[in-house]
């Protein structure tokens, strides 16, 4: 099978929020994939859902060295961030996402939440 199959099927997964196949399939694959975005960004949000904070620290900053403006992979950390109980630097990255997507409802939706709890 070919690494795009992998993604592919990864992506597939991720979409049915099975997050521990997505692991499964990606963690062996994470020298070919040294350069990918989409690749981090599945693996490191996919850790973050099973709770590997480590993990998935790890694997968003590696995503964010690829593509430092995007606003799906601030609001992830953000998120990260908010389980952690670290509010100061979640409302950073979400404020952060905002500037480069002003429509961004996930951050909008996670800085409302902040406020009302």
């Amino acid at each position: 099978m070919q690494k795009t199959d992998n993604l592919a099927l990864a992506e597939k997964a991720f979409r049915a929020r099975n997050f521990s196949k997505v692991i499964s399939l990606l963690e062996p694959m994470v020298i070919e994939y040294k350069d990918s975005f989409k690749f981090y960004y599945l693996l490191g949000v996919s850790c973050m859902y099973q709770n590997d904070f480590g993990g998935a620290e790890a694997y968003l900053n590696r995503a964010r060295r690829i593509k430092i403006n995007s606003p799906e992979l601030m609001v992830a950390q953000g998120a990260l961030f908010l389980r952690r109980g670290e509010i100061a630097r979640a409302v950073e990255y979400y404020l952060e996402a905002l500037e480069y997507a002003p429509n961004n409802k996930d951050a909008k939706k996670a800085l409302k939440f902040i406020r009302i709890n």
